[in-house]
């Protein structure tokens, strides 16, 4: 049995090939080369070896590069003022976060990053690796590094993200946000603050 050589397209992880080609994100790293197994470049061709596959490579959650989006794409406005890698970000966030959520809450945290980053002048890679949110404190961190294909639901909190960005579902602009488990603290303005599911969001004072 001989090699196959595949295409990488344009939103391709090598965890994805590798299920779509019944291998492992360890075989596709080995047979190419591959170092940083959280990136890989579209337009290139990757190798498929032929044989049984390996066991799978762990991910490094210590590596915080948020965007694992290929090549050239990453850059590419995919809805109006955010590129594919901002909307990746916001989405890695808005797991970190909120994943245990209803979309509703998805999207509100989603607009409330947004709007404190757009606000603030803030760039959305660097905020997203900020104190502004809790999740770069605790064990949600992984959810910056890992592969989008080992996030539950990832495809869908996507698609709620660009819901919110391009104003197609509700959302209220708030600049904080935290859990009904913690009070809102000292700057917040309780006045300002709504509740949607497990979360509150609310403007300082």
């Amino acid at each position: 049995m001989s090699n196959v050589r595949i295409p990488v397209r344009s939103g391709d992880t090598l965890g994805s090939l590798a299920r779509r080609h019944g291998t492992t994100v360890a075989a596709l790293a080995k047979a190419n080369g591959i170092t940083n197994v959280d990136r890989i470049a579209a337009g290139t061709t990757l190798v498929v070896p032929a044989g049984r596959p390996t066991a799978t490579v762990p991910m490094a959650a210590d590596r915080y590069t948020p965007s694992t989006t290929c090549g050239p794409d990453a850059t590419a406005e995919v809805v109006p003022g955010y590129t594919a890698r901002e909307v990746e970000i916001l989405t890695r966030a808005v797991a970190a976060e909120a994943r245990g959520e209803s979309p509703a809450v998805w999207a509100q945290v989603a607009t409330t990053i947004a709007t404190y980053a757009r606000k603030n002048k803030k760039a959305l890679a660097k905020l997203c690796r900020s104190s502004y949110l809790s999740s770069n404190f605790d064990g949600n961190r992984v959810y910056y590094t890992r592969e989008t294909s080992r996030i539950p639901r990832y495809e869908a909190m996507r698609d709620t993200v660009v819901a919110a960005l391009t104003g197609k579902v509700d959302t209220t602009e708030r600049l904080h946000f935290h859990d009904v488990s913690i009070s809102t603290p000292r700057f917040g303005d309780r006045d300002s603050a709504f509740r949607v599911g497990r979360m509150v969001f609310y403007n300082p004072k």
